[in-house]
């Protein structure tokens, strides 16, 4: 009876909260709190109520802290044995995250972004959409001026680690090289602003892109190689 109980007054208050988020009102005194509540609590209302935080976080900006939006991205995105449904939803919240917190993540990267390669791992079923999510992810860390020469490194090779997984495991005419496209504008971005990256990155493994189907990646493929050897 109580933990019926408890599922029906959980229920109650999330469809209050999906009704003023509907109606675009703003949430009354608490409803942020109620949210994070209802997402540590092991439950069957996780993905609806994970895809509410995400809706909130992108329409009424400052609802959450940073620290809360990173801690929620964090438990639902690489830790073994989350919902699917899940799983993709918070990989879309890192992208939210990387884009409006861009600076910060790139000075944390190794701290916050670069354990969510993993990803690859842990959602198998998830394959193609863990790849196009953490393109994105490396694509916005790699746009902000904060990157210094070590973190760019990092964000290269981890580029350069995506690309070589995805060309080994995604077929080319079913992702059609879009994740491909923007892991290369990645490194095109981080040898542009780092000129010493430009003689540690290997042209050989940006070469076999000059002949993918995309237009794009070919043409980024080849002012990479054209950049490194000025």
């Amino acid at each position: 009876g109580k933990q019926w109980y408890q599922r029906r007054v959980r229920g109650q208050k999330l469809e209050k909260i999906i009704k003023s988020v509907g109606a675009q009102e703003p949430l009354e005194e608490g409803d942020n709190q109620v949210i994070l509540k209802l997402l540590s609590w092991p439950s069957e209302l996780l993905f609806p109520c994970l895809d509410l935080f995400r809706t909130i976080n992108k329409s009424l900006k400052g609802t959450f802290t940073l620290q809360e939006k990173i801690r929620i991205a964090k438990a639902n995105s690489h830790t073994p044995g989350v919902d699917e449904k899940a799983v993709r939803v918070a990989l879309r919240l890192w992208v939210d995250i990387t884009t409006e917190h861009n600076d910060h993540c790139t000075m944390n990267f190794v701290e916050l972004i670069y354990p969510l390669l993993d990803c690859v791992n842990t959602s198998p079923a998830n394959m193609k959409f863990v790849c196009n999510s953490l393109s994105k992810v490396l694509h916005n860390v790699s746009c902000s001026p904060e990157t210094d020469e070590e973190t760019g490194r990092i964000i290269m090779d981890s580029a350069l680690r995506l690309l070589e997984f995805i060309a080994a495991n995604i077929p080319e005419e079913k992702s059609k090289s879009s994740p491909q496209s923007l892991l290369l504008v990645a490194i095109g971005n981080l040898i542009t602003r780092h000129q010493n990256l430009r003689r540690v990155l290997s042209t050989d493994k940006i070469s076999k892109f000059r002949s993918v189907p995309l237009e794009k990646s070919r043409q980024t493929a080849e002012e990479i190689i054209a950049v490194c050897k000025a």
